[in-house]
């Protein structure tokens, strides 16, 4: 007997798997415990927001990857914020992991609040301060330009950039950080 398959538009659960599995892999070893619970999640996210689609806009796989991709940065972003904060009240204490709400489930706004800003940019400073003092001055053009831009202003050849941007990745990588302008 054929397995009945739900979609929604170019919606498949096994797709939706597929797309999710691959951005799993790009998480952290330690992070990996909760793979089967992130899948869940996100494919329930997914599916939620799928009445949002516009095919005007674009393809569903592009809709599709960055519900995926907001969903993790959001994963990411809350298990700092709850790490690095204090309880408020009693209850959230006795609670094993406070339940947070991102501010960001928007999957066209990758704006955060003002507090949450100011935090994950002075952990991206933290980082790029650790840096050799080439990778920090293209880090620090990163954040405003464009790489082709960069490479200008910097004064060398594309892939010499490119290959400064790799680099730049897998200290970010390193710290468990993941910036979009990198």
């Amino acid at each position: 007997m054929k397995k009945p398959e739900m979609k929604h538009n170019a919606f498949t659960i096994e797709s939706a798997y597929a797309a999710i599995d691959l951005h799993l892999l790009k998480l952290p070893e330690r992070l990996q415990r909760d793979r089967d619970d992130l899948r869940q999640d996100i494919l329930l996210s997914v599916m939620e927001r799928a009445v949002e689609y516009d095919p005007s806009l674009s393809s569903w796989a592009t809709f599709q990857d960055r519900l995926i991709q907001a969903y993790l940065e959001n994963y990411l972003l809350s298990r700092r914020w709850n790490k690095n904060r204090l309880p408020e009240s009693i209850e959230e204490i006795e609670e094993y992991e406070p339940h947070r709400i991102p501010k960001t489930n928007d999957v066209h706004s990758w704006e955060f609040d003002q507090c949450e800003q100011a935090v994950f940019s002075n952990e991206i400073q933290k980082v790029i301060d650790t840096m050799p003092q080439h990778l920090r001055n293209c880090a620090e053009y990163l954040k405003h330009y464009s790489p082709a831009e960069t490479a200008d202003m910097m004064n060398i050849p594309p892939n010499v950039l490119q290959r400064d941007i790799r680099k730049i990745r897998r200290i970010f990588e390193k710290a468990n950080i993941f910036p979009n302008q990198f």
